[in-house]
């Protein structure tokens, strides 16, 4: 099974969570599980953070990203998500630096998009698309059957 980054906003970090637990119950490796985090500390702000959590954060996100076989977008159903939209960019750097490189050993990573794809024209940068988290994982599931 791959190993998987889920990108969602926090807003619905309970949505990420969920996706979360079914790719682990399915196999997967979760390169970066920032939900867990959020939820064991409710009461912390982003904004609130000094600028070392603030980067430390990052890191952590960004190289859940990097090491992913499979980024899942948790499309967020509100206007809200700004950080999960900026790991799927993230994303599509990765694979336009090793197409462009000829970057040998791990291929690009694939991203699906989940949910109401239709909210922006860059979800169209998926290489999957979804409208439920369920059939998202049953893909998966499906493609990294052994």
């Amino acid at each position: 099974m791959p190993s998987v980054y889920v990108a969602g906003a926090v807003a619905e970090v309970e949505r990420s969570a969920r996706m979360v637990e079914r790719l682990r119950d399915a196999g997967c490796t979760i390169t970066h599980d920032w939900a867990s985090q959020v939820l064991a500390a409710p009461d912390v702000r982003e904004e609130c953070l000094g600028t070392n959590a603030r980067r430390q954060i990052v890191n952590d996100s960004l190289g859940g990203v990097a090491q992913a076989d499979v980024i899942v977008f948790l499309v967020p159903a509100t206007a809200s998500g700004r950080g999960s939209w900026f790991e799927v960019g993230y994303a599509q750097g990765i694979i336009q630096f090793r197409e462009r490189s000829g970057s040998r050993g791990c291929g690009p990573p694939i991203v699906i998009a989940c949910g109401d794809t239709s909210c922006s024209v860059f979800v169209e940068c998926a290489t999957e698309r979804f409208e439920s988290d369920e059939a998202a994982v049953a893909w998966i599931r499906g493609r990294y059957a052994q």
